[in-house]
């Protein structure tokens, strides 16, 4: 994710997040490279680094639970 100084795209992001949350809903690859303003590739090629957000696998798609997503994000930022 792009860094900005004052922090409202990641208020913002957290914002989705905790909407997804409450929905009890899972974050395609897709949807999360649009929230992060990254590349899918970027994702894919964490995900064989073995770095990035914890994701789940599921019938061979990949998803990422928004819980995942936000406590990764605000680790990040420390």
């Amino acid at each position: 994710m792009k860094q900005t100084d004052n922090g409202s795209a990641a208020r913002g992001i957290l914002y989705v997040l905790d909407n997804l949350a409450t929905e009890g809903r899972l974050i395609t690859e897709r949807e999360l490279a649009d929230l992060w303003k990254c590349s899918r590739k970027k994702l894919q090629h964490d995900r064989k680094a073995r770095r990035g957000v914890r994701y789940l696998k599921i019938d061979g798609l990949v998803r990422y639970d928004p819980a995942d997503v936000r406590k990764y994000l605000l680790s990040a930022q420390r």
